[in-house]
């Protein structure tokens, strides 16, 4: 199980950042399984996912800019999305970020420097 409490970081500038993070269990399982995921290739298509309906590039052309659809209005879920494969394999390094829209999320991918260009990932959704 995973065993996470209340941190508090500090930035910077002075400011305190509170991070509440609740303490998981068989809870987080039951979530876990009852939410959508997505699994997406570097050319945009679905490799697998769980209420996952649909992927693809966002706008032909453009360089990491992918939509991924599922099968509920996921519009006030929680997104988080990381670089990755649908296979064993060590993934390129880079940047990710996610948008919500109503049924689908928009996911854009960066190489460290920043620049877009197409990644896989994975993209897990609680709701």
């Amino acid at each position: 199980m995973f065993g996470c409490q209340n941190y508090k970081a500090a930035v910077n500038s002075g400011t305190t950042l509170a991070l509440s993070l609740a303490t998981f269990g068989h809870e987080a399982h039951a979530v876990a399984a009852g939410d959508r995921w997505a699994v997406v290739n570097q050319n945009g298509t679905l490799a697998r996912g769980k209420g996952a309906t649909a992927s693809a590039y966002a706008y032909p052309g453009v360089l990491g800019a992918y939509r991924v659809v599922f099968d509920k209005n996921v519009s006030q879920c929680l997104y988080l999305a990381t670089l990755g494969t649908e296979y064993p394999s060590t993934p390129a390094s880079g940047e990710i970020a996610v948008a919500p829209d109503v049924a689908d999320v928009h996911v854009v991918t960066r190489t460290s420097a920043g620049v877009a260009t197409n990644r896989p990932f994975h993209l897990p959704i609680g709701c």
